[in-house]
């Protein structure tokens, strides 16, 4: 686990030395200017005024529209930047002897202020691309990545990997660490899902190379999972309670984790309402939760910011339907459904959350049916139970970005993470000898399981691909082919050791339909022609974007079929 956790760092650091978004591309740039602005308009304002248009934060330029976690975050780096500099000039000043014996004290101030105004001076650091600026956005994304993501995700795989299950009996057989963990567990994370939760290959494009700040809303996510397996059956309200007030915080660092609500919400219920045989107390735990989730958020836009310019930033209605050539279904259906033709910008936005909340509940309502008990053993329990949630924020969040109003194609980074827990968990419950032995249902259950695995894995590859026309945009297309080919190696990896472990499954037609032969053989095929396509086509004048709009639609399929496999899921798996 410590070489993938190494490799993970070492592969976010290899990518980091490209170009980022909007590199010599002005007046605008781009996102690495936004995130290099709010370092420096959070450094020099008062937070009443950083979301507010003064004469010295002009919204039109890269104005903050990210929750205050974000802006917080970013004066944090600034904080950061200054203190090193400061010791970095304290180690300067230090008197030195020269050839007449006198020592000389160097006065280093001007030398400062000097560093920071052409980093993050206010107004005279606009665009500033120089190799210091870039080394300082760049490490403060590498360990906001370390810290918020990467040292999550190694303990949440401990925590699978650390809780005994028949450990006697292998103990016995010499196959248990002497620290308690299941090699067998172990020797799973050099390949599956773990391998790219360790080294999550779209995330490390997006926020290494476009460049963002993903990770902390993401480690939130990993939280939750955390916290789901740690507390386990036995405690589910603590892990509850944690994972609100994770997603709490999540929301409040990037808005576009409003994508796992319906799921977290659905789950909440489940918790509350079907687990508990006394009324009362069924509603109080409800309200402590809710409670939670409502503290953290007015900590969050309370004093000293003001709640309505911060919302009225997160919430720009007044732009499009999506961004660019996203992979959602209303970008896929453009070039024959116009939506923004045929309804009223006022109505948009109702009739993207009705579709959104159509497409996410059959897999919501499925938490009406959980059972009160389960009839999984104690040691699976805990690990069914944070199974249903990250299939349940798997589910809600790809609705989201398949309907919602104001889609970006990064968010698809928001399904990404989830599906990957929950491919993760389902290594662990297969590896379990009295898992799925309890009559037809949790034997159903058993082989839709044994297919998440390598749907992960495939899923993950599917995200990257439809992240090909940011990497033109941005011009990391070297770095997106590598980054694609060690995600292509890694799927025809695990689709080998699947076909060896059920060979049945993987060739007929058997098994769940996004890991049959004919699936990936169609998907792959796909691919290689879109990609085939932009290399040798050139499109009419007329059509400019048709080989985008061709990626758009062919990585929307693969979402839509991923958005009906989860929630069949769901079903299979609410008896457990």
């Amino acid at each position: 686990m410590l070489v993938l956790f190494v490799a993970g760092l070492l592969l976010r650091w290899l990518v980091a030395f490209h170009p980022h978004s909007g590199m010599g591309r002005p007046p605008m740039y781009g996102d690495f200017e936004a995130q290099r602005h709010w370092v420096e308009i959070t450094n020099a304002l008062p937070p009443k005024d950083w979301y507010a248009n003064t004469t010295d934060n002009d919204l039109q330029y890269w104005g903050l529209d990210y929750p205050p976690l974000s802006a917080w975050h970013a004066k944090l780096i600034g904080v950061s930047y200054q203190f090193l500099l400061q010791q970095a000039a304290k180690v300067a000043r230090q008197p030195y002897p020269i050839a007449d014996g006198e020592d000389v004290e160097v006065d280093t101030s001007a030398w400062v202020t000097h560093q920071w105004n052409r980093t993050f001076g206010l107004h005279v650091s606009r665009g500033a691309e120089d190799p210091t600026t870039r080394s300082v956005m760049r490490v403060s994304a590498w360990v906001t990545d370390l810290l918020a993501f990467a040292g999550p995700a190694v303990l949440f795989l401990h925590l699978l990997s650390g809780i005994p299950t028949a450990r006697n009996h292998r103990q016995a057989q010499g196959s248990v660490a002497p620290l308690g963990i299941d090699r067998s567990v172990l020797s799973a994370a050099m390949s599956g899902p773990a391998l790219l939760l360790m080294c999550p290959l779209p995330q490390i494009f997006v926020d290494h190379g476009h460049f963002q700040f993903n990770a902390v809303p993401l480690g939130m996510v990993v939280t939750t999972g955390i916290a789901a397996v740690a507390f386990g059956r036995t405690q589910r309200f603590l892990g509850l309670l944690v994972g609100v007030a994770a997603m709490a915080t999540a929301i409040m660092f990037k808005q576009i984790a409003l994508y796992y609500s319906l799921g977290m919400a659905s789950y909440a219920l489940a918790v509350c309402l079907r687990c508990q045989r006394a009324a009362g107390t069924a509603i109080s735990q409800l309200v402590v939760a809710v409670g939670v989730g409502v503290t953290i958020l007015a900590l969050c836009l309370g004093p000293p910011l003001r709640a309505s310019d911060v919302v009225s930033r997160m919430f720009p209605f007044q732009r499009g339907l999506y961004e660019d050539k996203v992979a959602n279904v209303w970008c896929a259906l453009s070039p024959v459904l116009k939506l923004h033709l045929l309804l009223p910008r006022n109505a948009l936005v109702p009739f993207c959350a009705g579709a959104t909340m159509v497409a996410a509940a059959p897999a919501c309502l499925s938490s009406g049916w959980m059972k009160k008990t389960g009839s999984s053993s104690a040691a699976c329990g805990p690990h069914v139970d944070s199974l249903r949630l990250c299939l349940l924020l798997a589910a809600s969040s790809v609705s989201f970005f398949l309907f919602s109003f104001q889609v970006h194609e990064k968010a698809i980074l928001f399904v990404v993470t989830p599906v990957l827990l929950a491919g993760c968990i389902a290594e662990r419950l297969l590896r379990m000898s009295n898992f799925g032995d309890a009559g037809n249902e949790a034997t159903a259950a058993r082989q839709w399981i044994e297919s998440l695995p390598f749907a992960a894995t495939h899923f993950t590859f599917v995200a990257l691909f439809s992240l090909f026309q940011l990497a033109q945009k941005d011009r990391l297309v070297p770095v997106y082919g590598a980054l694609l080919a060690l995600g292509a190696v890694h799927v025809a990896f695990c689709w080998t050791q699947r076909y060896r472990r059920h060979p049945m499954t993987a060739h007929h037609l058997e098994g769940e339909f996004v890991t049959r032969a004919p699936f990936v053989s169609v998907s792959t095929l796909s691919m290689i022609a879109v990609f085939g396509l932009e290399t040798v086509y050139v499109p009419p004048p007329r059509f400019p974007d048709l080989t985008a709009l061709l990626l758009a639609a062919v990585s929307c399929a693969h979402f839509v079929a991923y958005l009906v496999y989860f929630s069949r899921g769901l079903w299979l798996v609410r008896r457990l």
